[in-house]
């Protein structure tokens, strides 16, 4: 265990989706007996108890505006309730006594952090990324929806303490809020109890779901996100049962059994034994994403992610020079890979991030990797087929070469900005403008490692086209 940080440190609020009645998601007004009513009540305790236990943790109390919008039934309202929350935090009581006070110190300003949230356009055009620039400014268009919807919903209050901190709330403070949210929060099932069975196997007690929640947790944004094969460690959320945060004598219990670590809390352990004490404590923030997601929602990319998709070719009646009701082409995967294999492109020698660029390619031209244990080994291509599948290659790698071709810089001139920026010989080169770089330099990358690898695909299937068997058939030279 590499950290444990108890619940009631966190920040813990429900969220989802805006159309999502209070009474399916927290239980309010949805008293009646049953397992239903019951397990939706106990859920909404839970989350009363650990803001209650966070409050007296930190020694502040949260304003009534923003309990008020934790209670909504907008999910809108509650995002926005999490924001301020942060905020709130941050910015009330003592280091002494609050531990998020205290944390504010490590977290990073507005101008440290890559967040597209927080972009100027100018930084969004070093994308070089049409959609994902548009995204951006998308959430951008929100934020001032955001700012101006709470601004109205304050206005109405006087100065009490109650309203003034919700009231001083800037849209500069907002995005900073959202970007923290959005970059560390922690989505994880809260509340809901486990069934209890009598001896017979009868269920003695309603079961309720948990509902889930968003959960920021002080220093566990120490630990970088990288492809899942190279995670040292893995995060989890525990005890957060509806009786577990109730058991105040379990979890004594528990601390005493486990030198002081107990009851709800969130936990990083290592995945696999670290080399050393210099080893990186490495996770990933979501094992699924493209890096167009992971620049939206986190601000950076990975180098060699094998979630990443180049552009595809299809075939279709032309119209507007658009292709009408588009029929995608795809290469073959057992084939593809028998080319890259036998041609030494794709071995276990090749570096493991250039062999996950590899995967991408092979991936995007012929819609998924494919699990080589269940290839067909004695697969052969006939003359027409050869000529078929050297067709759709030529065509994927012209594709790829105009997708490159379509940048406004390229790789070797983005390489000598990201240089000259780790030796500060770059001036004005904020976190954002070297994130938005490292992303369009990674998808080049990943194109120029398609192209090569279409191009000995290529060379392949037309060598071999010559040595065509008596048969009339085309047979795997492995």
């Amino acid at each position: 265990m590499l950290l444990s940080v108890p619940l009631d440190v966190c920040i813990v609020a429900p969220f989802g989706d805006a159309e999502t009645t209070i009474a399916d998601e927290l239980g309010f007004g949805n008293e009646s007996s049953g397992s239903a009513g019951r397990g939706a009540t106990e859920t909404k305790d839970t989350y009363l108890i650990l803001r209650t236990a966070w409050e007296k943790r930190n020694g502040v109390t949260l304003p009534g505006d923003i309990t008020c919008l934790l209670d909504s039934k907008s999910g809108d309202d509650r995002e926005l309730a999490i924001a301020l929350w942060v905020l709130f935090a941050t910015r009330t009581g003592s280091a002494e006594k609050s531990i998020w006070r205290a944390y504010q110190a490590w977290l990073p300003t507005p101008d440290e952090m890559p967040s597209l949230l927080l972009a100027s356009d100018k930084e969004l055009e070093q994308l070089q990324d049409v959609v994902l620039k548009k995204q951006a400014q998308g959430l951008h268009a929100e934020m001032h929806k955001i700012h101006k919807k709470a601004a109205d919903l304050f206005a109405a209050g006087n100065d009490a303490s109650d309203n003034a901190f919700t009231k001083s709330i800037t849209l500069d403070d907002l995005r900073w809020a959202f970007a923290l949210v959005a970059s560390r929060g922690v989505a994880s099932p809260i509340g809901g109890s486990a069934s209890v069975f009598d001896a017979g196997g009868a269920s003695n007690s309603p079961t309720s779901p948990p509902q889930f929640a968003a959960i920021l947790t002080p220093f566990f944004d120490m630990a970088n996100s990288d492809d899942v094969s190279l995670c040292t460690s893995v995060k989890s959320v525990r005890g957060t049962q509806d009786e577990d945060v109730r058991n105040a004598a379990r979890i004594v219990l528990e601390k005493g059994l486990n030198n002081g670590v107990g009851g709800p809390r969130v936990v990083l352990e290592t995945a696999k034994g670290l080399q050393n004490e210099d080893s990186e404590i490495v996770i990933s923030y979501d094992p699924d994403a493209q890096n167009a997601e992971l620049m939206l929602r986190y601000g950076f990319s990975l180098r060699g992610n094998r979630n990443e998709r180049l552009p595809g070719v299809s075939s279709g009646e032309l119209e507007n020079g658009n292709v009408k009701n588009p029929i995608p082409k795809r290469c073959r995967p057992e084939v593809m890979r028998a080319a890259l294999e036998t041609a030494g492109v794709m071995t276990e020698d090749v570096d493991a991030t250039e062999r996950r660029r590899l995967i991408c390619a092979v991936a995007s031209a012929c819609d998924g990797f494919g699990n080589p244990d269940d290839d067909d080994d004695d697969w052969e291509l006939s003359v027409v087929e050869v000529e078929g599948e050297v067709a759709i290659a030529v065509e994927f790698r012209a594709t790829w070469q105009k997708a490159v071709a379509s940048f406004e810089t390229s790789l070797a001139q983005d390489e000598a900005v990201l240089t000259a920026a780790k030796t500060n010989s770059l001036p004005g080169a904020t976190p954002r403008v070297l994130a938005a770089i490292e992303y369009r330099a990674e998808r080049k990358r990943v194109l120029e490692t398609g192209i090569n690898a279409m191009g000995t695909y290529i060379e392949w299937l037309e060598a071999d086209e010559e040595e065509e068997d008596a048969s009339g058939g085309f047979e795997d030279q492995e």
